[in-house]
């Protein structure tokens, strides 16, 4: 084996302000680079129905039909036909299964999921005998309205490509040693990781001192590449409704948004266990997204006649706080491999090195959202209801960063890229005497102002449910299924750039969801 000499010159950095500063440019340009953002963006605005199992089985369309708790998340005028006091929930179970096709092969995995879609509690006044308005109702509803659940798995056997490390080197050539050398006293970036862990290092024939070489000769290795998301977006609606003598009815609600999202991206090699300089080596980088928003929602349902009702409402822009964190790791799996390390002949093992936590902030205004529905009603044999939601996601603003001097050129490449939208919800309810059989479907069109295959993310959801109403309570019972294109970022093997490639990953996502509720 030809030993494999580092020598590390080691500069400290003038002060803790200039680690700290380091540490947010990296974050900038892996986090929130120019090709990142954009989803960053859209993951924060983009909801779907949400609701109780009763409303989730007619497609989640409920602004012209109200009479549910967890209508006034759609239409908050719903809150004022509720005439009994009530309180209800939903839990939910399900699977997502991921499928991811490069490099001519498909690899899938199956994620298992286990939430809470919905809950809340209504208060009714009292009904009194007064000609017109007769009472009204305060509701409180919490809601699921945003799942991030997905992890998708890739697995190259016997690969003859470029290592990720050629990818890091050709990235890093042209800094200089003494560069690295600086972040001795805190790794802020893929190259320091690899640094520090011995899988780069200097050339010593580079009279220039910024060309990097490694210590690995394998031609053949494993990989396995894996990314793993998890959270949700939740609305907490605070509703008052009130009605017009029964043929109006109107509501106002305050919402509050929370956006919680993390991102693990993890990519290992393994090489064959007698290989003289390592077994294998691990880069592991974590984001997570946290934000806080408000908005306000007023709407309409108006008895057109004893067989239809139309529902309208409208939610302003929110308001949204967020922040976000990241960090990695290099995890490097040494065979008793020989370097000088300060002067001292050492053989390795295992070596690691890390990215400290790092934060940035910014804030964001999503776009106002108008919905218009319509219910059509066979007296006590069920309904049919249509919801239709205009969204403008070009209107997209990105505020106040913390980490640069202005958003104004991601601002206009969102208002380029994205364009309006119209939800579609439609479904149906079938009554057998206190049995309930409902059906529905939802569609979530693209927003790409441009289609593109590799971006492309429209939503068709199916599904069907059962219940029942008792005097005093009720039960419902629903099955949801839809398909559709996530954008994800993966590692290149090749280039000179160490900037994730975008790749499709395609999610089959089956839900179960039961709701409960009674009156008081």
């Amino acid at each position: 084996m030809q030993m494999f000499q580092w020598l590390l010159k080691i500069k400290h950095v003038s002060s803790f302000v200039t680690i700290l500063t380091l540490q947010a440019i990296c974050f900038i340009t892996q986090a929130q680079n120019a090709s990142q953002i954009d989803l960053e963006v859209i993951r924060l605005a983009r909801q779907f129905q949400s609701g109780s199992a009763r409303i989730l089985g007619v497609g989640g369309a409920a602004v012209g039909l109200g009479a549910d708790l967890s209508a006034v998340a759609l239409n908050p005028a719903a809150a004022g036909m509720l005439q009994r006091t009530e309180a209800g929930f939903c839990t939910a179970a399900g699977f997502v299964n991921s499928s991811w096709e490069d490099l001519n092969q498909t690899d899938n995995m199956l994620k298992p999921k286990l939430y809470l879609p919905q809950m809340g509690i209504n208060i009714a006044s009292p009904r009194h005998g007064k000609k017109y308005t007769r009472g009204y109702s305060v509701a409180i509803n919490f809601s699921r309205v945003a799942d991030f659940q997905l992890q998708s798995n890739k697995v190259l056997e016997k690969n003859t490509g470029n290592s990720l490390v050629n990818s890091i080197i050709n990235s890093t050539n042209g800094r200089t040693w003494e560069e690295l050398d600086e972040q001795s006293n805190g790794v802020t970036d893929v190259a320091g990781l690899a640094y520090f862990t011995y899988l780069i290092g200097p050339n010593r024939d580079s009279l220039s001192r910024d060309i990097y070489t490694t210590p690995l000769n394998s031609l053949r290795y494993d990989s396995r590449e894996e990314v793993n998301h998890r959270g949700a977006q939740y609305a907490w609606n605070f509703a008052v409704g009130g009605e017009f003598a029964d043929a109006i009815y109107y509501g106002f609600s305050v919402n509050l948004l929370t956006h919680r999202f993390i991102e693990t991206r993890s990519f290992e090699e393994i090489y064959d266990k007698n290989d003289p300089v390592l077994t294998s080596f691990m880069l592991t980088e974590t984001r997570k997204q946290r934000g806080v928003g408000v908005n306000a929602s007023a709407g309409l349902i108006v008895k057109a006649s004893r067989f239809m009702r139309l529902g309208a409402s409208i939610v302003s822009p929110s308001y949204m706080q967020v922040s976000e964190t990241y960090n990695a790791e290099m995890a490097v799996n040494y065979n008793s491999f020989r370097v000088i390390e300060f002067g001292q002949e050492v053989f390795l093992q295992e070596k690691k090195a890390n990215i400290e936590p790092t934060r940035i902030g910014y804030n964001l205004v999503t776009p106002l959202r108008a919905s218009a529905g319509i219910a059509m009603l066979a007296g006590p044999y069920g309904f049919i209801t249509l919801d239709a939601e205009w969204v403008d996601f070009s209107v997209l603003k990105l505020q106040n960063p913390s980490f640069k001097a202005s958003f104004d050129a991601e601002n206009k490449k969102l208002a380029n890229l994205y364009t309006q939208t119209i939800n579609l919800r439609a479904g149906a309810e079938a009554r057998i005497k206190n049995l309930r059989l409902r059906g529905g479907f939802a569609y979530f069109p693209d927003y790409l102002s441009t289609p593109n295959a590799d971006r492309s993310n429209e939503r068709l959801v199916y599904s069907a449910g059962i219940g029942r109403r008792f005097p005093d309570r009720f039960w419902d019972i629903v099955g949801q299924f839809y398909q559709e294109n996530q954008s994800i970022y993966a590692y290149p093997r090749t280039g000179n750039s160490l900037s994730p490639v975008l790749k499709n990953v395609k999610a089959s996502v089956f839900t179960l969801a039961v709701s409960y509720g009674f009156y008081f």
